[in-house]
Protein backbone atom coordinates (compact mmCIF):
# COMPACT_ATOMS: atom_id res chain seq x y z
CA UNK A 1 0.00 0.00 0.00
CA UNK A 2 1.24 3.48 -0.85
CA UNK A 3 2.55 5.29 2.26
CA UNK A 4 0.35 8.34 1.58
CA UNK A 5 -2.76 6.15 1.33
CA UNK A 6 -1.71 4.30 4.48
CA UNK A 7 -1.28 7.57 6.44
CA UNK A 8 -4.56 8.97 5.13
CA UNK A 9 -6.40 5.78 6.04
CA UNK A 10 -4.96 5.88 9.57
CA UNK A 11 -5.92 9.53 9.93
CA UNK A 12 -9.50 9.07 8.72
CA UNK A 13 -10.34 5.61 10.10
CA UNK A 14 -7.70 4.14 12.38
CA UNK A 15 -6.91 7.01 14.74
CA UNK A 16 -10.56 7.93 15.49
CA UNK A 17 -11.44 4.26 16.03
CA UNK A 18 -8.54 3.79 18.46
CA UNK A 19 -9.41 6.99 20.33
CA UNK A 20 -13.06 5.98 20.62
CA UNK A 21 -12.03 2.52 21.86
CA UNK A 22 -9.62 4.03 24.40
CA UNK A 23 -12.28 6.41 25.70
CA UNK A 24 -14.80 3.60 26.04
CA UNK A 25 -12.27 1.31 27.76
CA UNK A 26 -11.25 4.14 30.13
CA UNK A 27 -14.93 4.52 31.03
CA UNK A 28 -15.10 0.83 31.98
CA UNK A 29 -16.26 -0.69 28.70
CA UNK A 30 -15.11 -4.08 27.45
CA UNK A 31 -13.56 -3.08 24.14
CA UNK A 32 -11.84 -4.95 21.34
CA UNK A 33 -10.42 -3.44 18.18
CA UNK A 34 -11.03 -5.58 15.10
CA UNK A 35 -9.02 -4.85 11.97
CA UNK A 36 -9.69 -6.93 8.91
CA UNK A 37 -6.91 -7.09 6.37
CA UNK A 38 -6.63 -9.27 3.33
CA UNK A 39 -3.98 -11.92 3.50
CA UNK A 40 -6.17 -14.21 1.48
CA UNK A 41 -4.02 -14.12 -1.62
CA UNK A 42 -0.38 -13.58 -2.51
CA UNK A 43 -1.11 -10.16 -3.98
CA UNK A 44 -1.77 -8.31 -0.72
CA UNK A 45 -4.69 -5.93 -1.29
CA UNK A 46 -4.73 -4.29 2.13
CA UNK A 47 -8.01 -3.63 3.88
CA UNK A 48 -10.33 -2.18 1.25
CA UNK A 49 -13.68 -0.71 2.16
CA UNK A 50 -16.39 -3.38 2.42
CA UNK A 51 -13.97 -6.36 2.61
CA UNK A 52 -16.04 -7.51 5.59
CA UNK A 53 -19.29 -7.93 3.62
CA UNK A 54 -18.53 -11.24 1.89
CA UNK A 55 -17.11 -12.50 5.19
CA UNK A 56 -20.25 -11.53 7.09
CA UNK A 57 -22.87 -12.66 4.59
CA UNK A 58 -20.99 -15.62 3.12
CA UNK A 59 -22.99 -15.69 -0.10
CA UNK A 60 -20.69 -16.92 -2.85
CA UNK A 61 -23.11 -16.26 -5.71
CA UNK A 62 -23.48 -12.60 -4.67
CA UNK A 63 -19.71 -12.03 -4.60
CA UNK A 64 -18.29 -14.34 -7.27
CA UNK A 65 -18.02 -11.52 -9.83
CA UNK A 66 -16.38 -9.09 -7.41
CA UNK A 67 -13.07 -7.76 -8.71
CA UNK A 68 -11.87 -7.55 -5.10
CA UNK A 69 -12.21 -11.30 -4.60
CA UNK A 70 -11.53 -12.60 -8.11
CA UNK A 71 -8.34 -14.54 -7.31
CA UNK A 72 -9.32 -15.77 -3.86
CA UNK A 73 -10.73 -19.28 -3.56
CA UNK A 74 -14.20 -19.15 -2.05
CA UNK A 75 -13.21 -21.83 0.46
CA UNK A 76 -10.75 -19.36 2.05
CA UNK A 77 -13.37 -16.61 2.20
CA UNK A 78 -15.87 -19.03 3.72
CA UNK A 79 -13.37 -20.37 6.28
CA UNK A 80 -12.33 -16.88 7.44
CA UNK A 81 -15.91 -15.62 7.43
CA UNK A 82 -17.10 -18.53 9.56
CA UNK A 83 -14.40 -17.82 12.18
CA UNK A 84 -15.10 -14.08 12.12
CA UNK A 85 -18.85 -14.57 12.59
CA UNK A 86 -18.16 -16.97 15.48
CA UNK A 87 -16.00 -14.36 17.24
CA UNK A 88 -18.61 -11.63 16.83
CA UNK A 89 -21.32 -13.99 18.08
CA UNK A 90 -19.18 -14.93 21.08
CA UNK A 91 -18.70 -11.26 21.94
CA UNK A 92 -22.43 -10.58 21.51
CA UNK A 93 -23.31 -13.51 23.82
CA UNK A 94 -20.67 -13.03 26.51
CA UNK A 95 -19.26 -9.51 26.17
CA UNK A 96 -15.76 -10.91 25.75
CA UNK A 97 -13.60 -13.04 23.50
CA UNK A 98 -11.78 -16.01 24.96
CA UNK A 99 -8.04 -16.29 24.42
CA UNK A 100 -8.69 -19.80 23.12
CA UNK A 101 -11.23 -18.76 20.47
CA UNK A 102 -10.16 -19.53 16.92
CA UNK A 103 -9.28 -16.42 14.95
CA UNK A 104 -9.36 -15.95 11.19
CA UNK A 105 -6.01 -15.34 9.52
CA UNK A 106 -7.26 -11.99 8.21
CA UNK A 107 -8.09 -10.50 11.60
CA UNK A 108 -6.00 -8.34 13.83
CA UNK A 109 -7.67 -8.30 17.25
CA UNK A 110 -6.64 -6.22 20.22
CA UNK A 111 -8.25 -5.98 23.63
CA UNK A 112 -8.20 -2.41 24.92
Amino acid sequence: MDKTVEKTTALIYGNPARQFARNLADAGGNVYLFRIHSKLKDNHIGAPHCIDLPLIFGNESAWKSSELLKDIPWSRIHENGKKLRALWAEFARTGKISDTSERPEILELRKM
